[in-house]
């Protein structure tokens, strides 16, 4: 009779953004993401929900967290795709080309 309540947790929520903005084209591979405090602020939620976020988006290989540089999208290499926002695109990387 009833449906199943399903809710997502905050840092889901905050991940599905974060990968749509990808999606869209205004985050682009090397683009840095704005420090935590400025995203807790941003999505009006707590530094721990985007720490949850930010782990799971590694966890993932869409992001690089380097202490004391940031968390940034990681850029292909040029010799193989091991950037998953490219290797989930389908395009395949090719030497030489900027960005790749």
């Amino acid at each position: 009779m009833y449906k199943v309540i399903q809710s997502s947790r905050l840092y889901e929520q905050i991940v599905q953004q974060i990968e749509e903005s990808v999606t869209k084209g205004s985050l682009k591979e090397g683009d840095k993401l704005p420090a935590e405090r400025e995203l807790a602020l941003q999505f009006g939620v707590s530094r721990t929900a985007v720490r949850e976020a930010i782990k799971a988006l590694q966890e993932k290989g869409l992001v690089e967290a380097l202490p004391g540089r940031g968390t940034l999208l990681p850029v292909a290499s040029p010799t193989r795709c091991d950037n998953p926002w490219i290797a989930s695109s389908g395009a395949v990387p090719q030497v030489g080309l900027p960005g790749w």
